[in-house]
């Protein structure tokens, strides 16, 4: 996992397994991760990206 601050949101990238992203279920999961953690944050903007094993992002859930 990593989290960094870009453009005025906070970006938080987790390694998922090949073809989660292409997964409803599963977006669905990264979706309530990121509304519980805007909320956490006091209703900062958050952005969770997707990635493969080499940390390359697959899919944004904004």
């Amino acid at each position: 996992m990593r989290v960094e601050r870009a453009g005025g949101k906070l970006v938080v990238s987790f390694v998922v397994q090949d073809g989660a992203w292409n997964r409803p279920a599963t977006l669905e999961a990264f979706e309530a991760i990121r509304t519980a953690l805007e909320e956490k944050f006091l209703g900062e903007h958050v952005v969770i990206h997707m990635c493969d094993d080499m940390m390359d992002n697959q899919h944004v859930v904004e």
